[in-house]
């Protein structure tokens, strides 16, 4: 499986804003946005060794903000293509010490054409149910420095 995931790959077109002022002596006092967007993403998955159709993504964004310490990241973050879409959203609260930090972050995976029939089986796994092949999310919370993942 890692061998197959090393031959996966991204290319796109960076283009948005990205305005932090991110206060390390105290993140709480944090504040900023950012808003990208990868123009002609494309997820290269047509090396032989994946043997899969590349995937063109309609939509490619991620907008979150920063106040008073807490990184929102907005739901409307999306990696939207014909087979594949994967939104998140969700928060940190940062705490002075980053490891300390509290998460509250989800994503949404689902799975369509040829990328269900290759790779569905690693939702199944995920969510201990075989016949759930197309989508599940994904919940990571707690601290930074020991999160909890659930795969539903």
């Amino acid at each position: 499986m890692v061998g197959l995931l090393k031959n996966i790959g991204l290319s796109a077109k960076l283009d948005g804003t990205a305005a932090i002022d991110l206060n390390k002596n105290n993140p709480t006092q944090s504040s900023g946005a950012i808003n990208l967007k990868l123009n002609d993403a494309l997820l290269i998955l047509s090396n032989p060794m994946v043997g899969l159709e590349d995937q063109a993504f309609k939509k490619a964004e991620i907008r979150a903000k920063v106040e008073s310490g807490r990184v929102v990241i907005d739901k409307t973050s999306q990696f939207i293509s014909n087979d594949l879409d994967i939104g998140f959203g969700g928060r940190v609260d940062l705490k002075s010490n980053l490891a300390q930090s509290q998460l509250n972050l989800e994503a949404s995976i689902k799975l369509g054409g040829e990328i269900q029939k290759v790779f569905g089986w690693v939702i199944g796994s995920a969510t201990k149910d075989p016949a759930r092949d197309s989508e599940c999310t994904i919940r990571v919370n707690g601290l930074m420095s020991q999160p909890n993942t659930t795969i539903f």
